[in-house]
């Protein structure tokens, strides 16, 4: 477990900054030395190689004012939150002891996928079938950078990535293991038995989840 800090709190003044520059966590504005070894509460960041400022941090919580349902790898583990959940961290750290958090709004759809129905087709209803692809554990090549912060030499074999390339192998894996039983089933057999065996992920939105 690592100690929670506020940026707004613990602004670099050796150089003159203050706390209403420093909760941003803007280009050398946070005192590095009360940082380290701590998770970082910012009220925003700009982009990945702004991660610097907090050299020696354990990670960071960032308040986002849109949705961030796809992963940036940062220099240092990262994770955006809503502005209503940055509030409640906020309080947290000052008056509460639990570690826990329940999100009822999951499972849903991601932003960057196809989904329906919209203005342009407003009678189809997708997607039937939902699998997990965003940020998930994959394969990474490691000459390839995992971050844009400039001077990040690490090199991994996995990495947390999104997308198509991510849902596709665990829905292909899905069909596979009921066409083992059923080697002459159709396609469209195969489809209706996942359907009809997956969780009905949402009610409104009438997707089921493999």
């Amino acid at each position: 477990m690592f100690p929670l800090i506020y940026a707004g709190d613990v602004p670099n003044t050796a150089d003159g900054y203050n706390s209403s520059i420093s909760r941003f966590c803007y280009d050398n504005s946070v005192d590095k030395h009360l940082v380290k070894g701590k998770i970082v509460l910012c009220d925003r960041i700009g982009s990945p190689s702004d991660v610097g400022v907090l050299s020696g941090a354990a990670g960071m919580l960032v308040g986002a004012t849109d949705a961030k349902d796809a992963p940036t790898t940062y220099a240092l583990p990262a994770a955006f939150i809503s502005l209503r959940k940055f509030n409640l961290v906020h309080s947290y750290m000052i008056s509460s002891r639990s570690d826990e958090d329940n999100d009822s709004q999951t499972p849903f759809i991601v932003s960057f996928s196809s989904r329906g129905p919209n203005p342009i087709t407003p009678n189809t209803l997708k997607p039937d079938l939902a699998a997990p692809g965003v940020n998930i554990l994959a394969a990474w090549s490691p000459v390839y950078p995992i971050s844009t912060f400039r001077g990040d030499k690490r090199a991994v074999q996995y990495n947390i990535d999104s997308g198509t390339s991510m849902a596709c192998p665990h829905a292909a894996a899905a069909a596979a293991y009921v066409k083992s039983f059923h080697p002459n089933w159709s396609p469209a057999m195969i489809k209706s038995a996942l359907m009809t065996t997956g969780k009905v992920c949402s009610a409104s939105l009438g997707y089921f989840s493999i």
